[in-house]
């Protein structure tokens, strides 16, 4: 259950675009969701990514980690390092009896200082709210950084320069000291950009740490008017040094992103899950006693 929201908004033109609501939970954690306004399908995935450093890199694709929902998802992430996409009518939790995940999930290093801890790219703000009044976290152009290297890469593949990139940082209590009372901005050393502004998230009372985010204008790739894609949950490296993170996209049209002739599984949670969820409870309660 979340004791803190806030709206993580960009001012542009004069309106303030909340683009997607980040809570805290009792215990050091927290969760994502996008505020898109518009209606569609996610594409939700479970990603092998290589630890590299900064670059690009190809990522290996297993159809079997792939799934789609009509319901807005959302991702948790617990201070203990599990993480899974959850949401209202969303197939998520854990089975009582093997301790599996019923969704999507991983299992993550507990949180440490530093990150990014999660990523949140979104373009095409007309879709976004700007209703939202309370609890807003707000950035414009005096507190965003800039990306060195769009330069490059707008010469190597041009590309639509109207997306923002989030990134969410986990830094201790103690670090609180060095946050500039009258902005709400604490100065961290990206681990590709260097010194960069990040605004302070309040956390709830007794909580270990807090959640600290930075945004700088990026281009896309992506072909549609307004999409959003997301992600967190980075887990253990595997002997090959490859980690899993898990990723949600929207919208979802039609094909995996390879475009695999098959549609993903549907994350949705319907009455056989239900079926299976009860018996679960009631196999996990015989075998407590």
């Amino acid at each position: 259950m979340s004791v803190a929201n806030y709206y993580i908004t960009l001012e542009k033109e004069g309106l303030k675009y909340s683009t997607f609501l980040l809570g805290y939970d009792k215990g050091g954690g927290y969760f994502i969701s996008d505020l898109s306004q518009e209606k569609g399908s996610y594409f939700i995935t479970r990603l092998k990514i290589k630890c590299q450093g900064f670059g690009q890199q190809l990522i290996p694709v297993d159809h079997k980690n792939e799934w789609i929902t009509d319901h807005k998802p959302k991702l948790i992430c617990h201070f203990d390092g599990s993480s899974q996409v959850s949401g209202t009518g969303v197939k998520s939790g854990f089975f009582k009896l093997t301790g599996k995940p019923k969704g999507v999930a991983t299992k993550s290093p507990r949180f440490n200082d530093g990150g990014p801890i999660f990523g949140f790219v979104c373009w095409g703000l007309n879709k976004f709210p700007t209703n939202k009044n309370n609890n807003l976290v707000t950035f414009n152009i005096t507190n965003m950084h800039t990306d060195p290297y769009l330069g490059l890469r707008q010469t190597l593949t041009p590309r639509k320069y109207d997306a923002y990139i989030f990134e969410g940082f986990y830094l201790p209590i103690q670090a609180i000291k060095y946050i500039n009372i009258q902005t709400g901005i604490i100065n961290f050393k990206h681990p590709n950009f260097g010194i960069i502004p990040l605004k302070y998230i309040p956390p709830p009372k007794n909580s270990p740490g807090f959640i600290a985010i930075g945004c700088r204008p990026t281009d896309r790739g992506f072909k549609t008017d307004h999409g959003i894609t997301y992600g967190g949950g980075v887990s253990f490296a595997d002997k090959e040094g490859y980690s899993t993170q898990i990723q949600l996209i929207f919208p979802f049209e039609g094909n995996s992103p390879d475009n695999g002739k098959k549609l993903p599984k549907k994350l949705n949670f319907d009455f056989k899950d239900k079926i299976i969820s009860y018996l679960d409870d009631l196999l996990s309660w015989f075998h407590k006693n």
